[in-house]
């Protein structure tokens, strides 16, 4: 009996917690609303908020998990999951950016050190995410109607742009009233949606991410072709020729973001996703490594929203489609990801100072058909890739 009554005190004592947490973050959510709580302290007390239930387990023992549990599938877990992951994935990194912004403009440092705390700050918010997805990526049952899901998810991500708001924020230091906004939106949609979801089809928790081997590069002639294409395609597409390197630190944040980002979603998540559902096919590394390129490129149309030229966005997808088939080569060859990072991060900071922008410029019928056929001599050169020399691939082995 005093077990029982040990357990049950332990558990309303928990609930109760609980339910004062989430109206206390409920509460901060309204004042900061109506402008009577400051963005810096509603940011500060949320994350006091969070690590006080992380500390006595409430996210994972609260009743609106014990409710979730009622359901006879998974989908209660991944209800719950959306709930509690924004609050790891969003309030963690703005509070320390925030935070770390107050703390400069008490010591006046300039605004330099601000763009290399909002990178590692960036940083910091990525690697938070993969321990939180290992541990609620449960496999769901593979079904027509989960393939129909999938797909479905594969074109709202291509087209949400809310994915990047948040870090454009932390980066601008743009802490008005449009960062609430954007957590309500893009942490509790559009990240947990498709980070879960990912993560989940994926069973992340089995991933393990293999340490360079930067011999490669040099045993094998084909790893040297894809360098050398990649070398190759950032020339040709400056006109002018390469500038010389400056430091930027706007153009160095965008860069980082980009390779770190868009690495992390289209060559480490959605190109192992496809490599996995085409079990059945042949040259299912083949397809997947096309499927996910492609995607790539139509995910930078999302730039006209932004101001491009429509002429100098259709040359960027084209690029983008070129870029993501030699990308996903060498990520398929090396099972690494962190390499492909690298090389992606480089490349678009040189571009970037070769342009003298970030965004893509007015592209002429030349351009247009020039980077058509780079594409088609990549797709060529990852089609032999494929065929005959990939018997060593990382991906194949899985």
């Amino acid at each position: 009996m005093s077990t029982l009554l040990q357990k049950f005190y332990h558990h309303r004592i928990r609930s109760i917690l609980f339910i004062i947490t989430i109206s206390v973050m409920l509460l901060t959510c309204i004042l900061q609303v109506h402008h009577i709580v400051d963005m810096t302290w509603f940011i500060v007390f949320s994350l006091v908020l969070v690590f006080f239930g992380a500390k006595f387990d409430l996210f994972n023992s609260g009743p609106l998990k014990r409710l979730t549990q009622s359901f006879h599938s998974q989908i209660g877990q991944t209800i719950y999951s959306w709930i509690a992951l924004p609050l790891y994935l969003q309030l963690v990194p703005l509070a320390l950016q925030k935070l770390c912004v107050q703390i400069q403009l008490l010591m006046g440092f300039s605004q330099h050190i601000s763009d290399i705390m909002g990178i590692l700050l960036i940083l910091a918010s990525w690697l938070l995410l993969l321990p939180v997805v290992t541990t609620i990526a449960l496999p769901l049952p593979s079904s027509r109607r989960s393939t129909i899901i999938e797909i479905f998810w594969l074109i709202l991500i291509v087209f949400d742009s809310y994915t990047s708001y948040p870090s454009v924020l932390i980066l601008n230091n743009d802490f008005s009233n449009n960062v609430l906004q954007a957590f309500v939106v893009n942490g509790v949609i559009a990240l947990p949606l498709l980070f879960i979801w990912l993560a989940t089809r994926l069973s992340l928790a089995n991933v393990v991410l293999p340490r360079p081997n930067w011999a490669h590069l040099y045993r094998h002639w084909w790893g040297s072709l894809l360098i050398l294409l990649v070398i190759m395609m950032f020339w040709g597409s400056n006109a002018t020729g390469l500038k010389a390197i400056t430091w930027h630190p706007s153009f160095f944040s965008l860069a980082f973001r980009a390779g770190v980002g868009e690495e992390l979603i289209f060559r480490f998540f959605i190109l192992i996703l496809i490599y996995r559902v085409l079990k059945q096919s042949k040259h299912r590394i083949l397809w997947a490594i096309w499927s996910q390129s492609l995607l790539f490129g139509l995910w930078h149309t999302s730039n006209i929203l932004a101001g491009a030229p429509i002429s100098g966005v259709i040359g960027q997808v084209i690029f983008a489609i070129t870029f993501g088939i030699i990308m996903g080569q060498i990520y398929a060859w090396s099972g690494n990801i962190i390499l492909v990072m690298m090389i992606h991060g480089v490349g678009d900071y040189l571009a970037f100072i070769a342009t003298d922008s970030f965004l893509a410029e007015t592209a002429t019928w030349h351009d247009i058909v020039q980077s058509v056929i780079w594409l088609i001599v990549v797709m060529i050169v990852s089609y032999v890739l494929t065929t005959y020399c990939w018997q060593n691939a990382r991906l194949l082995k899985s």
